[in-house]
């Protein structure tokens, strides 16, 4: 992965739009993410449990074993198409589970390529595959199938929901949804130190991101001279190719996803309010 850092920067920036300058950023939290699993390898273990506080217990000794759960299903999101992917796959691959990767279909690429170098690697190719489905029944087949022991979700609430209704007895599950991200902005506040990581937060991949500055509210002394500051800089962002390293703001990943406004609430505050994130499955 670091040989190919710059490959993997420029098509997470072809792919889904995100500024090259932060693609490349992704791509160095990715393979930070690999050594993690690497470091877990080495102290992963089980734990003895303390005995001979009763009767019962004396002169026993208890301990766990951690073993491997079985096969993880998992889909992804298309807005960090390889930082996703690895905290999905790697420790699943780190803890000895088989796993089938789902990527968004509009970022498949980085998964593909990176799965390509997991069997480069050495790990066996049915231990680790892509499934790039041509409906999203197919997905949900997948997700649901009875083999399956652990699925790995992210993407909308609606999808989520529906498939963990769905899961088998004993299937388990982790779900990322996203979330609201306000920003709280009292009177003692120092403007000059706070709307540059406002606005990077707020449009950081032209806000399609999950915990993205979603809400900003701010005290009503603050409030004009905040949003003028604010304005300002957000009108001076640079929106272009992505793959320039001036650009700061490329294209959504959809229409559809080009629904957004701002309000601003007399009552003292002022709020961002963004497009619909739900992120298809």
């Amino acid at each position: 992965m670091e040989g190919k850092r710059a490959h993997f920067g420029r098509q997470i920036a072809r792919e889904g739009g995100k500024p090259l300058t932060d693609a490349l950023i992704e791509t160095d939290r990715a393979i930070d993410g690999v050594r993690n699993a690497v470091d877990v390898l080495r102290v992963t273990g089980g734990r003895e449990i303390p005995m001979g506080i009763t009767k019962a217990s004396v002169d026993r000794r208890a301990f766990t074993i951690v073993e491997p759960i079985g096969v993880v299903a998992a889909i992804s999101a298309f807005n960090h198409p390889l930082n996703l992917i690895v905290h999905q796959i790697v420790p699943a691959i780190a803890v000895g589970c088989p796993v089938i990767i789902k990527p968004a279909m509009a970022t498949p690429l980085c998964c593909v390529d990176l799965v390509a170098l997991v069997h480069e690697a050495g790990l066996p190719p049915g231990w680790c595959q892509t499934f790039l489905p041509e409906t999203n029944e197919l997905a949900e087949q997948l997700a649901t199938d009875p083999r399956i022991a652990f699925l790995s979700f992210i993407g909308s609430s609606r999808v989520g929901w529906h498939l963990r209704s769905k899961l088998p007895p004993g299937t388990r599950c982790a779900l990322e949804h996203g979330g609201a991200a306000p920003a709280i902005i009292d009177r003692s506040a120092d403007l000059d130190r706070i709307v540059e990581p406002l606005t990077k937060g707020g449009y950081y991949h032209a806000g399609q991101v999950c915990v993205s500055t979603q809400r900003i509210y701010v005290h009503a002394d603050l409030e004009r001279d905040f949003l003028e500051r604010f304005a300002a800089r957000v009108a001076a962002l640079k929106v272009g190719d992505p793959e320039l390293p001036e650009t700061e703001i490329g294209p959504l990943i959809n229409p559809r996803e080009g629904r957004a406004g701002l309000r601003v609430d007399r009552r003292g505050g002022c709020a961002r309010r963004p497009r619909d994130r739900r992120r298809a499955a």
